[in-house]
């Protein structure tokens, strides 16, 4: 900001007007000659307060009084121009900001809901399961281990549970498979096989335990997990196949 010139312009529009520095103190509210005298003289400036009061005594405008000289009207209006665009970038701008802002504030919230939801996806559940005591002739118990996308199955124990266990009638080979399906799709089979001859068939299973990882496919999902059965398949004396169905009951 030139104050030499502005004072000047302030000198020159007071002159015009014919009116000395001490009455324009005066109508500028007690304003002191020599504070006027300092602005006409480029020594300071008028207090930001006081530039509206002034261009109204001195029939002019702050911008002109600020510039120090008279505003064409093209420059006026280029001024205007100006001054309205300036309006207008800042509106945009504050615009462009609060949508930065609230499409930040959306990502975020985003990203949190995706956080949980993930967390709930990869969070692992556990079901019990154990045999069907009134349609079952084994005794079964495990864990199963679970999320939406993988699974383990844990059998901890799997006897034969026959009124004839014990006796001279209780099963016994030399050959044992042990299949778990889930509906009708295999998921694991073992063989148990003995090179001394038959053997009771607890004998085979007493020591039997097994951990399957599996992932769900369009096949199948976690709820497919309360379909799980098995089934024991041995050879009796004469060498021929026997199926037994294990019924499982699965508990959240």
């Amino acid at each position: 900001m030139d104050f030499i010139k502005m004072g000047n312009f302030i000198a020159e529009l007071r002159k015009e007007k014919n009116i000395t520095q001490e009455k324009l103190g005066e109508l500028l509210g007690g304003i002191d000659r020599r504070t006027i005298s300092k602005w006409e003289r480029g020594l300071s400036s008028p207090d930001i307060a006081l530039l509206s009061p002034l261009a109204k005594t001195l029939d002019t405008s702050i911008e002109e009084i600020i510039q120090g000289e008279k505003i064409s009207r093209k420059e006026k209006d280029n001024q205007d121009i100006n001054i309205e665009a300036i309006k207008f970038y800042n509106k945009l701008y504050k615009n462009k900001i609060t949508k930065i802002f609230l499409s930040i504030v959306i990502i975020l919230i985003c990203a949190f809901a995706f956080t949980l939801l993930r967390t709930d996806y990869y969070k692992y559940r556990i079901m019990n399961f154990s045999h069907d005591e009134q349609n079952s002739d084994f005794a079964i118990s495990g864990t199963v281990i679970y999320n939406k996308e993988d699974f383990i199955i844990n059998v901890n124990s799997l006897l034969y549970s026959d009124i004839y266990t014990g006796t001279t009638q209780e099963i016994k080979t030399d050959y044992v498979k042990i299949t778990f399906y889930i509906n009708d799709n295999i998921l694991v089979s073992h063989i148990l096989e003995s090179d001394k001859g038959d053997k009771y068939i607890n004998e085979f299973l007493e020591s039997f335990h097994t951990n399957y990882v599996g992932k769900f496919n369009k096949n199948n999902t976690y709820k497919d997990l309360k379909n799980l059965k098995a089934n024991v398949e041995y050879k009796d004396s004469e060498n021929n196949s026997k199926i037994i169905e294990v019924k499982i009951s699965v508990e959240n």
